[in-house]
């Protein structure tokens, strides 16, 4: 039965048990239509019947304010009428609203779970974070990518071959993460059930990851293995102990270091992006 039904079916109820038909502020001062309540149970109807994460709170929010306006005027037509079988009466049909509340709550949480949705409903405001590509625009990231500083020795200044790989392959993962994230906002216009819609999330976390993990040699693996190139290039030159004093006091130190953070910060993003995710689920 439908909650517009059931809510009829109570009114009716009490309409027959009190024996006043509709009772009007004319007679009891207070009492108050329940048209709202009409239009707010069509509300959840509707919700149920195509239900989206907004649209289905959205119903409950409607619903909740009438029928608290409503009991509001039930306690007042109680102080006008003071006869024990209307106060039951009144009792009944507030458990009735009660009643549907609960009985919604449930059902739209089953409803959210079993019909196909687009994946960024399922997902709410964790969707911005999944197609996030702000990483990309961070002025570290860019700047290890792209300049000319980077390719050079930090021994002497001047081009260094393995530098300039790792340059390259860093921009190429950047790349990867483009696609990865593109990827994933076309994914999220798709539908899903709930339970697959987060396992297709995650897939979709895991791809954008393996473009900075250095376990599937992204971007955080080509920064690394730049550091080790400069490391090598200064033990070819002799010059070993020179190596900390490049990274950490150099010219370039607190780009260095802050490309670094910044690849960590992104990882730990990712990392916890992923375990949200997957909390909605359980």
């Amino acid at each position: 039965m439908s909650y517009l039904k059931q809510w009829q079916a109570a009114k009716k109820q009490f309409e027959t048990a009190t024996g006043k038909k509709k009772p009007s502020e004319s007679v009891l001062g207070v009492f108050r239509k329940s048209s709202g309540l009409e239009s707010a149970c069509k509300t959840l109807d509707a919700a149920l019947a195509k239900p989206t994460l907004d649209s289905t709170e959205k119903a409950m929010v409607v619903f909740m304010k009438a029928r608290e306006d409503y009991v509001k005027q039930l306690e007042k037509a109680d102080k006008a009428d003071k006869t024990d079988d209307y106060r039951k009466e009144i009792g009944k049909l507030s458990e009735a609203l009660d009643s549907i509340l609960m009985d919604y709550s449930v059902k739209k949480q089953e409803a959210l779970n079993n019909a196909p949705r687009p994946l960024t409903d399922i997902l709410g405001r964790h969707a911005k974070d999944l197609c996030s590509t702000d990483f990309l625009k961070k002025p570290g990231v860019k700047w290890f990518a792209t300049a000319k500083e980077v390719q050079l020795s930090g021994v002497d200044g001047k081009p260094l071959p393995e530098a300039i790989a790792c340059q390259k392959r860093f921009l190429a993962s950047l790349k990867q993460y483009d696609t990865a994230v593109k990827t994933a906002k076309a994914t999220c216009a798709k539908a899903f059930v709930v339970k697959a819609g987060i396992k297709e999330a995650v897939k979709q976390i895991g791809l954008i990851t393996d473009a900075v993990s250095p376990m599937t040699e992204g971007a955080r693996y080509h920064y690394m293995m730049w550091v080790e190139a400069q490391g090598k290039a200064f033990r070819d030159a002799g010059r070993a102990g020179d190596m900390r004093t490049f990274i950490e006091q150099g010219p370039l130190s607190a780009k260095i270091a802050a490309v670094g953070s910044l690849l960590e910060d992104e990882a730990g993003r990712l990392n916890n992006l992923e375990a949200d995710i997957r909390d909605l689920h359980r």
